[in-house]
């Protein structure tokens, strides 16, 4: 008999615990129904889920549900990014401190128990969205299988020829002290001022500027 009043948080809690404990959404590779696998990005570890993540990731969902009602043996792994700049800044705010300033071990270490708190936290929240996920499939990019694969990957493609190794110029973090992917940064148009930096010889002091040795930059703070 349906109670009068609905309570979603035991209706709810009810549910996902009838999910967990009947392996509902596990996937069976026996099983010889087609597979149908679902690979999502995984989100970063850099701080608390918001309404984005629901946005972007109720796609997946949705593709699961449907192809799950087509018959479909759903491959669902779901997991996490915490092997990055974005975990490391967060494990820096959260705590106060800065990896410069401690052991890299003490603060590796630091950084792996932070990413499995977040890590606990955004599954239970992913949970209480009623995601049809395996989560005994879940990773973090840290782990030594995802590290493996990764590097292995990185090879692969270079004996195809496909990637290659070069000195190039490459964005610098002046805060952070490392080197940063253009997808970290916000392009921005402001008005600032263009310097003009001439280059000499140290033991002579003659300039090297009628000789077109100069450079522009506009950001003479992050120049050597």
């Amino acid at each position: 008999m349906l109670a009068q009043r609905y309570s979603p948080t035991d209706a709810e809690g009810r549910w996902q615990e009838h999910w967990d404990r009947t392996q509902l959404y596990a996937f069976d590779p026996a099983d010889p129904r087609p597979p149908f696998a679902i690979d999502t990005p995984p989100p970063t570890v850099s701080g608390e889920l918001h309404i984005g993540h629901v946005y972007s990731y109720i796609q997946a969902e949705a593709m699961a549900r449907f192809w799950r009602m087509q018959g479909r043996n759903i491959y669902y792994p779901f997991g996490f990014d915490d092997n990055g700049l974005p975990t490391e800044r967060y494990v820096e705010k959260s705590h106060g401190l800065r990896a410069r300033d401690m052991p890299r071990d003490e603060f590796i270490a630091l950084c792996l128990r932070a990413s499995r708190t977040v890590e606990d936290r955004f599954e239970a929240f992913w949970k209480r969205l009623g995601f049809s996920v395996d989560w005994r499939l879940r990773y973090s990019t840290i782990d030594p299988q995802a590290r493996r694969i990764s590097q292995w990957s990185f090879l692969d493609l270079h004996r195809k020829g496909l990637i290659y190794r070069a000195q190039a110029p490459n964005p610098w973090c002046i805060e952070c002290q490392t080197a940063i992917a253009q997808a970290e940064m916000d392009d921005a148009e402001r008005d600032t001022t263009v310097y003009t930096l001439l280059f000499g010889i140290a033991s002579t002091g003659e300039a090297f500027a009628q000789h077109d040795s100069s450079a522009r930059t506009a950001q003479a703070n992050a120049s050597p």
